[in-house]
């Protein structure tokens, strides 16, 4: 599961909770730096920010949806530069989906 790491502090407790409810692992999590629109407020779709089902609801492709959020996050200075190079380095990269 990713998510923001503004959530890394209820991990914890949902883990126990899973091994409660009998699962038989619990989930594995990884936590990322929040985006941020301003200093002050973090990206979120409970404010009515975009969200990656809305994203690929209008057709962007994984690829393009893994190097907007590259960009939003200050990782790289433009989406289409960063594609396939992240996608390279995850070793997800798939031609048909991101060029150079």
């Amino acid at each position: 599961m990713i998510r923001g790491v503004d959530l890394l502090e209820s991990t914890g407790p949902q883990i126990a909770l899973s091994r409660l409810l009998s699962r038989a692992e619990p989930p594995t999590f990884f936590h990322h730096p929040l985006l941020m629109k301003s200093s002050a407020q973090k990206l979120s779709k409970s404010d009515g920010d975009t969200g990656v089902r809305e994203l690929r609801a209008a057709r962007w492709g994984a690829a393009a949806v893994v190097g907007h959020a590259a960009r939003v996050a200050g990782v790289y200075p433009e989406d289409r530069a960063v594609i396939a190079s992240v996608l390279r380095s995850l070793g997800w990269f798939d031609a048909s989906v991101a060029r150079d």
